[in-house]
């Protein structure tokens, strides 16, 4: 029972946490008035996209946001673990392969949440990474950024 009551608190850290990156995200983008592709930041081959805190790139999304002001410092997963499969940690993807007004935050909760990624932001995804680090990390729990 204890370890179910913990789970849940994990669960409701990691679902404020991504409302938190969600409006970090959205407020940057809407007083500097660029979209994620002016976003200094990311892994992967589209800025403002990839792994919310990474080591391996020189700048991450979590530290970009902390240093302009967006974000306080205490925003990570409660478990931080990167990688393979059920990864606790999070991630901003693009939901259509392009499309730099929009981004998804994403997490890995413990429960299983009572809605699939696809009924929670009320659009289909067409990004494949999106779609990949779905089946690959998780990723169960989401939430729309968009800059208009």
């Amino acid at each position: 029972a204890f370890n179910g009551i913990q789970s849940r608190a994990r669960d409701a850290q990691r679902t404020t946490d991504i409302a938190n990156i969600a409006k970090a995200l959205q407020r940057w983008g809407l007083e500097s008035g660029n979209d994620f592709s002016a976003m200094p930041v990311g892994n992967l081959s589209v800025t403002g996209q990839g792994w919310y805190n990474t080591n391996y790139t020189t700048s991450s999304i979590k530290n970009f946001l902390i240093n302009a002001g967006y974000l306080t410092s205490g925003v990570d997963d409660p478990l931080n673990t990167k990688g393979g499969p059920s990864a606790y940690s999070y991630m901003v993807v693009e939901c259509f392969s392009g499309d730099n007004k929009q981004r998804v935050v994403m997490a890995n909760l413990e429960t299983n949440p009572s809605q699939t990624p696809a009924q929670q932001l009320g659009v289909t995804c067409s990004s494949s990474t999106y779609s990949s680090y779905i089946s690959t990390y998780g990723m169960d729990y989401v939430k729309l950024v968009r800059l208009d």
